[in-house]
């Protein structure tokens, strides 16, 4: 082996080790590194959510929005499909507008309310009603969040439908 294929060698390894060493480095100071978070926590995370609401209606009349109407729980039909659940008296499940979906990573936002010209409150939520819901991208490990309710609550999944 002559000097100048050895000084081909130590370069190419000394080159391997800067592109080692610096990867490395940005590996542990970007916060990829061992204390930086798993693969998919972005997908669990949810942001201003109160995670003690069960999904159940909780919150007092007075502190909802005029018209406001909460979700009990959700149905997964297919992978753009939910079935939301929830309960109101028939003058206001009548009165129900078009929900309104907000879809981000990690969580899809769900409103419901009825138009209030049409019927003089939403106070007793006696009888249960199912409506169906379309979303833009599969569900796909997102949490579902009651947009009603302030701060907004997880709605959990069930599986049967009031319908």
């Amino acid at each position: 082996m002559d000097g100048n294929a050895r000084s081909r060698v130590t370069s190419g390894a000394g080159a391997f080790a800067l592109v080692l060493l610096a990867v490395v480095g940005w590996w542990l100071f970007s916060g990829n590194g061992p204390q930086g978070p798993r693969g998919n926590d972005q997908r669990y995370a949810v942001p201003d959510v109160d995670v003690s609401g069960s999904g159940a209606p909780s919150a007092t009349p007075e502190a909802l929005p005029p018209g406001a109407i909460l979700i009990d729980s959700y149905v997964v039909r297919d992978e753009l499909r939910l079935a939301v659940n929830y309960r109101a008296d028939a003058a206001c499940a009548d009165a129900l507008e078009t929900p309104r979906v907000i879809e981000n990573d990690v969580s899809v936002t769900i409103t419901l309310s009825a138009d209030l010209s049409q019927t003089t409150s939403c106070d007793a939520p006696v009888e249960r009603h199912t409506l169906a819901v379309l979303l833009d991208s599969p569900l796909d490990g997102r949490s579902v969040l009651d947009g009603s309710r302030s701060p907004q609550v997880r709605v959990e999944p069930t599986t049967t439908a009031y319908e």
